[in-house]
């Protein structure tokens, strides 16, 4: 076992208490979060992991390491963040409430947040609410990227995954792709586990993109190609045809109504994605 295997043993015994921790911010959130779709999408990483885009700020890069140990723990040379709190009052608030989803509906995120580009990555926002779970001793961290082109970035830890690559180099205008990592929209963030393709917190998998059934979604083309391609009614015809039904049997009439759903949230996926994500969790091997 490795000493990384030993110290996420050591975590496992926190694990209820974390849990419960951002039980609120779960509760409103797709992805890692408990909803299938929502306006925002959670993902976690290893609280080290934030800690050290923290770390690579500019204006820390000239501490030393004893020097950045003292700072990230002394609530007093921070001051107050964006929501008026300063790090120890957020402790207070998050030991007492959880983590919640305050601020969320001014700045259409959730912070902790970094900033990106194909080359590197920064920390962006929710630098008090980082600092505070860091104090905490929270294990894992609540981290959302934001796409940009910034230059002179700090490197990023690991390769970005073929998939966000593929989106960064193959989208068109007004795709989902597009709306990740072109033109934007206020608040669409990407999951550090989809932009590196790997699982960040040991156990907890990572994310990829589906439409509101669990199937893979079409990242790449104009949120409305696609649209009315399918009739549902055609759907449901062809289905009946090869397999009759009886009109008296709840299950098959079940079936109808199944059928036209289903394809309705084909039909729309990317424009329902585009309103509230749907991300799926998979476990790798």
């Amino acid at each position: 076992m490795t000493a990384f295997d030993q110290a996420w043993d050591i975590v496992k015994y926190d694990e209820g208490y974390w849990q419960e921790i951002y039980a609120p911010i779960m509760r409103e959130t797709s992805g890692m979060g408990n909803l299938p779709f929502a306006s925002q999408t959670l993902d976690f990483v290893p609280t080290s992991f934030a800690m050290d885009v923290m770390r690579n700020k500019r204006q820390n890069k000239d501490m030393s390491d004893d020097e950045w140990q003292e700072s990230i723990m002394d609530s007093k040379l921070h001051g107050t963040g964006d929501t008026g709190f300063t790090m120890d009052e957020l402790i207070e608030r998050i030991s007492e409430e959880g983590f919640t989803s305050e601020g969320m509906e001014r700045t259409s995120r959730i912070d902790p947040s970094f900033d990106f580009s194909p080359q590197g990555l920064e920390m962006f926002e929710g630098n008090h609410r980082l600092l505070a779970l860091n104090a905490m001793g929270a294990p894992y961290v609540p981290f959302m990227g934001i796409y940009g082109r910034r230059p002179n970035l700090p490197a990023h830890p690991y390769p970005i995954s073929p998939a966000f690559m593929d989106l960064l180099e193959n989208q068109v205008p007004h795709s989902l792709g597009d709306y990740l990592t072109g033109s934007g929209r206020k608040g669409f963030q990407t999951p550090p586990s989809f932009l590196y393709g790997r699982e960040m917190v040991p156990g907890m998998g990572r994310l990829v993109p589906t439409n509101r059934l669990g199937e893979p979604i079409d990242m790449l083309s104009h949120i409305d190609d696609g649209l009315y391609d399918t009739d549902p009614l055609d759907a449901m015809l062809a289905r009946n045809e090869r397999e009759p039904l009886d009109p008296f049997d709840s299950k098959a009439v079940s079936r109808n109504q199944r059928i036209l759903l289903e394809q309705g949230l084909r039909e729309r996926a990317k424009r329902d994605f585009l309103k509230k994500p749907s991300w799926m969790v998979v476990q790798d091997e």
